[in-house]
């Protein structure tokens, strides 16, 4: 890989890399926060108290935050993943993946302000003619 190339995808790259794990940290933390804050419902659900139709409730509520917590984890996975591949000028299609998904805000959770120009400078980095021919002269 050229200099060019090199010095033309780490800047994109490392800004990509460091929403997802901001990301990464935001989901995390917002799931723990629902979890810690609906510990003494829980913990009467446990108990047996309010039944079947209380489970459901709290799976409507608590359990749905969290699963979406959890699939916005995954997504931000994608993204910082995507950050350091595009440093290394691999895998094009997770890249582009990653652009997409930063630059949507329920992907990055908290982070979407900055996902969405990190998204597009990465996507316009990767319209650069001799960028596109480093991801092709990696197979």
């Amino acid at each position: 890989m050229s200099e060019y190339v090199k010095n033309k995808v780490g800047p994109p790259g490392i800004a990509l890399a460091i929403l997802g794990l901001l990301s990464i940290a935001s989901n995390l933390l917002g799931a723990i926060a629902v979890l810690v804050g609906s510990m003494a419902q829980l913990a009467s659900l446990v108990q047996g108290e309010g039944g079947a139709a209380a489970w459901g409730a709290f799976m409507g509520s608590t359990g749905w935050q969290v699963t979406m917590n959890l699939i916005s984890f995954a997504v931000s996975f994608v993204v910082a993943f995507g950050g350091l591949r595009l440093r290394n000028a691999r895998s094009l299609g997770l890249v582009y993946l990653a652009a997409i998904f930063a630059m949507l805000p329920c992907c990055t959770g908290y982070c979407c302000c900055f996902g969405i120009p990190i998204g597009i400078w990465v996507l316009v980095t990767l319209q650069d003619a001799d960028v596109k021919a480093a991801f092709n002269d990696q197979f």
